[in-house]
């Protein structure tokens, strides 16, 4: 019995290893949340141009981009070393000492 929970708590442990996104990725993620968002043309232009204006519509659009990417969550916000694994996948940042003291390996909002 007690075998069986390791082996539960381990295949749950490794289900939740993150996957770094590709730039396909990353483009299907920003097509689907122009879609579900209903982005106007001249909206998706400018985020098409990394030109991302201060307003609730752009917001979602970037909410539901992070989401895909599942680095953040509504709920809790930014998860910072997933977002670190993501930028720079070879570091391994669970070693990174002061670096990880200012994020106190918390989450960000």
């Amino acid at each position: 019995m007690k075998l069986l929970v390791v082996f539960f708590v381990a295949v749950a442990l490794a289900s939740t290893e993150y996957t770094v996104k590709t730039a396909e990725d990353t483009l299907a993620f920003k097509e689907e949340c122009m879609k579900s968002l209903e982005i106007p043309e001249e909206t998706a232009e400018k985020l098409g141009k990394s030109e991302y204006e201060d307003t609730p519509l752009v917001h979602k659009y970037l909410a539901c981009v992070f989401e895909k990417f599942s680095f953040y969550t509504k709920e809790d916000g930014f998860d910072v070393s997933l977002l670190h694994k993501q930028v720079d996948p070879e570091v391994n940042h669970e070693n990174h000492g002061e670096h990880n003291e200012l994020h106190d390996n918390s989450k960000v909002r």
